[in-house]
């Protein structure tokens, strides 16, 4: 029985070496595994950073090439500014002699309306003379037509009487 025992706890101890083995081994993996995801998160974190740094660099240069005042630049801006200048100032002057010719323009309406005003007794004239035609042509000229349509009658009625016969 000695023997059995013995072997049972030979077997107990390979066990038990084992299981310590086995934790160990565990503990080890655990370890691996941390250092792993420490690893991950800090390539995660560096692929961040990097793109990040990226982003501020893009923008950085983009910010410098808008701030830049290249000659080009400046000599393009004062000629549209004086390009601008020069067309206020070609309105201002087109402003000022429509303007003008406004005032000139009234004044000849004016005048033209105030000389036709004045003339009064010419168009009264005129218009007196248009009366005086028409109440002289057109009677003379009704008894014309009736003149020549009884004349025409006649001549229409003799020859109708020189057939009967």
């Amino acid at each position: 029985m000695a023997g059995k025992i013995t072997k049972i706890l030979l077997v107990l101890a390979i066990l038990q070496y084992g299981l310590k083995a086995d934790a160990q081994a565990v503990k080890a993996t655990e370890k691996v595994l941390m250092h792993h995801e420490e690893q991950h998160s800090r390539m995660t974190w560096l692929a961040m950073a990097k793109g990040i740094t990226k982003v501020l660099l893009v923008a950085g240069i983009f910010q410098y090439a808008l701030s830049v005042d290249l000659p080009e630049v400046k000599v393009t801006e004062e000629l549209l500014r004086q390009h601008e200048e020069q067309r206020s100032q070609e309105m201002a002057s087109l402003q000022k002699m429509e303007q003008r010719m406004q005032e000139q323009s009234r004044p000849t309406q004016e005048s033209m309306l105030h000389s036709v005003f004045q003339q009064w007794w010419f168009w009264t004239c005129v218009e007196m003379i248009l009366v005086l035609f028409a109440i002289y042509w057109l009677p003379t000229k009704k008894r014309a037509d009736s003149g020549s349509e009884n004349q025409e009658k006649a001549t229409c009625s003799a020859q109708e009487q020189m057939e009967e016969n």
